[in-house]
């Protein structure tokens, strides 16, 4: 089957080599306060800085998903004011995480169509705490990297990003941002169970030192313990060498160069049938294209015939669960998954 589900999606070919060293090296059966696991740890971190070019005092740390990023965050970080700004499902449901934290988080909802950075930026508190996702995973909507720009000249506070449908996907400058975090079951093409986060120097001394009773995954925990290149509690250490070695062969060859192009592509194909973006391009995302029906089948039996194709597609999401289905552009897919798709669709009698 060639999945085409925007997450969990296609795993990386070499996956399987991948799990075979990391049962032969040892390292499954080390503790995370070994020397092993800590040099692990370290080399993934260097390996991060090298691949995503980050700022000079960025760090790591390792969560076991996105979801559990939102409510990190928001815990950590409740001593601050709070705004959200979202166009769809996901950052919505960020939103409604950070809620019981925070005493008046600002929502900001804004529409597809639109920019993130003509939410009201000149009134958001410049100590506080902005949450953004970098790509709508519900619509295939993008934040670009001119409005981050945008927004990081108008606010100072800490900027929070959701990153899942973009890291290792998009060419991204994370100075933009004080925190970034992704699930590895999208770009990375890793299995499901762990989350990278990218943290700048001012991210970390937002962090108050945590008080009796305070969450144990606690954000100043998470920082102390990755200091020295632990973690709080036993992680998924297959994930993390795993993710080390995706990595690693991305220090030569950076996987979102040709992505962008190959949207364009599915973008320009897709206009010529029955199934037009939902996203206008200037806003479309280079790895998840959502797709209104407007064919003469329903998206129950799209989706099914393409899985007796050898095909899994998206199911829309959210508000656009009943009108849309969706489909990754992630490094894992290549030309002959690519190709196959467009015979299925090809061969539907609209």
């Amino acid at each position: 089957m060639i999945h085409f589900y925007p997450g969990p999606s296609k795993l990386h070919a070499d996956l399987a080599l991948d799990m075979s060293d990391a049962l032969a090296s040892g390292i499954l059966s080390m503790h995370h306060r070994s020397k092993a696991f800590q040099h692990l740890y370290q080399t993934t971190e260097s390996l991060t800085q090298d691949v995503f070019k980050l700022p000079t005092g960025y760090s790591i740390a390792f969560a076991s998903s996105a979801t559990e990023c939102w409510q990190i965050i928001a815990q950590s970080l409740q001593h601050l004011s709070c705004n959200v700004a979202f166009n769809g499902s996901f950052g919505e449901k960020w939103s409604s995480v950070i809620q019981p934290y925070h005493t008046h988080p600002v929502q900001h909802p804004f529409d597809i169509t639109s920019s993130a950075c003509s939410i009201p930026l000149s009134t958001l508190e410049s100590s506080g705490l902005l949450c953004l996702t970098q790509v709508e995973t519900s619509n295939g909507s993008e934040i670009s990297m001119e409005s981050f720009r945008n927004i990081r000249t108008s606010f100072k506070g800490i900027i929070a990003v959701d990153a899942t449908s973009a890291m290792g996907g998009i060419d991204t400058d994370f100075s933009l941002a004080d925190i970034w975090f992704a699930s590895v079951q999208k770009c990375f093409g890793l299995p499901s169970g762990l989350a990278l986060i990218i943290l700048s120097p001012a991210a970390r001394a937002a962090c108050k030192p945590i008080s009796k009773g305070a969450p144990y995954h606690h954000l100043t925990s998470i920082i102390s313990n990755a200091e020295k290149y632990q973690t709080t509690h036993t992680p998924n250490i297959l994930g993390i060498y795993l993710l080390k070695q995706r990595l690693a062969r991305w220090v030569h060859s950076t996987p979102w160069v040709p992505l962008r192009k190959q949207m364009e592509d599915w973008y320009t194909f897709f206009q010529s049938t029955p199934f037009q973006p939902l996203v206008l391009k200037t806003r479309q995302s280079a790895t998840v294209l959502a797709l209104q029906n407007n064919s003469s089948f329903s998206l129950n039996d799209i989706i099914e015939k393409a899985r007796i194709a050898g095909i899994i597609l998206g199911k829309g999401y959210g508000v656009w669960s009943e009108s849309t289905f969706r489909i990754a552009n992630f490094p894992a897919h290549t030309e002959e998954d690519r190709a196959a798709l467009i015979r299925f669709i090809q061969t539907l009698k609209m």
